[in-house]
């Protein structure tokens, strides 16, 4: 008996999405919630100290909404293009 499964395989890309948060006057902003969300999938992370964040993300997307809050601010949402 002869079995076959097809095997599909998608081309995905690796992608590393960093940056730094700020406020108005450059000071970096601590604690900020970071989403990045495609259709897939959800990713939160949360800015250092310095405002920093980085996440490595799978996807054969072109663009990526990127979200930003923290309490005291106004929310922003932003695309990526890849």
């Amino acid at each position: 008996m002869l079995l076959f499964l097809p095997l599909f395989f998608y081309a995905q890309n690796n992608i590393r999405i960093s940056g730094s948060i700020t406020d108005s006057l450059s000071k970096p902003l601590a604690s900020a919630i970071i989403t990045i969300q495609t259709p897939e999938k959800k990713i939160y992370s949360i800015t250092d100290f310095y405002g920093k964040f980085s996440n490595q993300l799978s996807t054969n997307l072109n663009k990526i909404n990127l979200s930003i809050k923290l309490i005291g601010y106004i929310d922003k949402d932003t695309i990526i293009n890849v």
